[in-house]
C-alpha cells in the first residue's frame, strides 16, 4: 500500500539539493523498516527494492550535483587534495550502504532475504541498462524473471482461494488496458515489465506480454518468457486457483488455457505429463477421462470433473488399474492446485504400492506418484516434519530418477 500510494508522488517529485539530508535519513528509516519487516516476515515481507531505488538514484543525482558545486568553488591549495577523495566518496554512499546491508554469511533466514534482496537490486540496473539499449533484449526478460520469481517459495495465505494481495491498480490496468486495444505493442512491455516485478503472481500480466512480443516477432524475449512462467507454474501450480482481495484472478480464463499450452508445448517433462506404462489387458481410458475432467474444471464442475475418475475405479478390473485410475485423479487434483485432496490420496497410493512392491518391477508409476508427493509437500507449509518428509522423498526418488530429483531440488 505505501509503495502504492507514494510510487506516482515520486515520479512527480523534482528533488533540490538542500534536500540531500533529509533524504538521506528517509532512506536510511527505510532501509530500517525493511529489515525489520524481513525480520519479522521472513519471504513474506514486501518487496520494498524499487522502492528504495528511487531514493537512491535521487541522492546519487543529488550528490553528483553537489559535487560539481564544491568543485566550481575555488578552494586552498592544502585543501584540494582532500576534496576530490570526499567528493568520490561522496558519490558511492547509496551503493555502499546498499553493500553494507548484506551480510557477509547467511546465518539464518533474515540473512538470506537480504541478500535476495541485494542481488535484486543489482540485477534490476543490469536489466535497465540493457532495456536501455535494447527494449526487447532476451536478457532483459531472463533477468526479470529471476528477480520477480527469486525467494517465492510458496503461495500467500489464502480463504477459499482468495488472497490478501492487492491487485495492480486500477490507474495502472487502464493504461495497459489502451495499449493493449491501441496495439502499442513496444509501449505495452515497457508498461507491464515494471507492474510484473512487483506483482509475481499476476499470471495475466505475463500471458500479455508474451502477446505483445510475439505481435513484435522477439522470439528470443518471448520464450525466456513463457520458459520462466511454465518453471514458476510447474512449482506453484495452486497459483492459476487464487485471487487477489478484490476476487481478481491471478489468472483469467484466457491466461489459464494459454498456460496449459505452454505447459504442453514446454521442453522436458510437465508435471501434468501421461503416465507411461504397459497397458495391455487394461482400460487406457483414463488420459481421455484426464481432458474431460480438466474441460469441466475450467467450466467450475470441479465435483463433476473428480467424479470422472472415481467412476474409473469403480469400473476397474484389477488393483493395478485401480492405481493406475487413482494415480491420475492425484494428477489431476496437483494439477488444479487440490493439494489438500492430493496428499492423503497419494499417501495411500504410495503405500500401496510399496506394498505390493511396484516399484520394483514398474518404477514409472513410483516414481510420478513420488514427484507428485514431493511437489505437494514443496508447496505446503514449511515445518519441521515437512522437511524430514521433503528429505525422505527426494532421497527415494533419486533412487528412481536422478535427474528428475535434481530439477525438483530446491535451488
Amino acid at each position: 500500500w505505501l509503495v502504492e500510494k507514494c510510487q506516482p508522488l515520486l515520479e512527480a517529485y523534482q528533488p533540490r539539493l538542500q534536500d540531500l539530508e533529509p533524504l538521506k535519513q528517509l532512506e536510511q528509516s527505510l532501509s530500517a523498516l525493511d529489515g525489520e519487516l524481513l525480520e519479522r516476515m521472513s519471504e513474506q515481507a514486501p518487496n520494498m527494492a524499487e522502492f528504495r531505488q528511487a531514493f537512491r538514484r535521487m541522492l546519487q543525482g543529488l550528490e553528483v550535483e553537489q559535487g560539481k558545486k564544491t568543485a566550481a568553488v575555488p578552494t586552498p591549495a592544502g585543501a584540494a587534495t582532500q576534496a576530490a577523495p570526499t567528493a568520490s566518496a561522496s558519490g558511492s554512499t547509496s551503493q555502499a550502504a546498499a553493500s553494507a546491508a548484506a551480510p557477509t554469511r547467511v546465518g539464518g533466514d533474515r540473512d538470506l532475504m537480504a541478500v535476495y534482496r541485494l542481488c535484486q537490486d543489482q540485477l534490476r540496473n543490469a536489466s535497465l541498462y540493457l532495456a536501455a539499449r535494447n527494449g526487447l533484449d532476451t536478457e532483459v526478460f531472463r533477468i526479470n524473471r529471476f528477480i520477480t520469481w527469486l525467494g517465492v517459495n510458496q503461495l500467500p495465505p489464502a480463504t477459499q482461494n482468495k488472497t490478501q494481495l492487492r491487485p495492480v491498480a486500477k490507474e495502472k490496468l487502464d493504461v495497459i488496458s489502451g495499449l493493449y486495444q491501441e496495439q502499442r505493442w513496444l509501449d505495452l512491455v515497457a508498461e507491464l515489465e515494471p507492474s510484473l516485478v512487483k506483482a509475481p503472481f499476476w499470471m495475466s500480466g505475463q500471458r500479455m506480454v508474451c502477446e505483445a512480443l510475439d505481435e513484435l516477432q522477439a522470439e528470443g524475449a518471448l520464450n525466456a518468457v513463457k520458459q520462466g512462467v511454465r518453471d514458476f507454474v510447474a512449482r506453484l501450480p495452486g497459483v492459476v486457483n487464487l485471487t487477489f482481495n478484490d476476487d481478481t484472478p491471478f489468472a483469467d480464463e484466457k491466461t489459464r488455457q494459454w498456460l496449459q499450452q505452454i505447459q504442453q508445448s514446454g521442453p522436458g517433462p510437465a508435471m501434468g505429463a501421461a503416465l507411461t506404462v504397459d497397458t495391455s489387458g487394461i482400460s487406457q481410458d483414463w488420459e481421455d477421462t484426464y481432458q474431460q475432467a480438466t474441460s469441466l474444471a475450467q467450466d467450475k464442475q470441479l465435483r463433476d470433473a473428480l467424479s470422472l475418475f472415481q467412476d474409473g475405479v469403480m469400473r476397474s478390473t484389477s488393483l493395478r488399474e485401480q492405481a493406475l485410475w487413482r494415480f491420475n485423479q492425484a494428477r489431476f487434483c496437483v494439477e488444479q492446485g487440490l493439494l489438500e485432496l492430493a496428499l492423503p490420496l497419494l499417501k495411500t497410493l504410495d503405500d500401496q504400492l510399496t506394498r505390493q512392491g511396484v516399484d520394483e518391477w514398474e518404477p514409472q508409476v513410483s516414481k510420478r506418484v513420488l514427484e507428485l508427493l514431493l511437489r505437494c509437500h514443496q508447496q505446503g507449509e514449511a515445518s519441521e516434519d515437512g522437511r524430514r518428509c521433503i528429505g525422505m522423498l527426494h532421497a527415494r526418488l533419486c533412487k528412481l530418477d536422478l535427474a528428475l530429483a535434481f530439477d525438483l531440488t530446491t535451488h
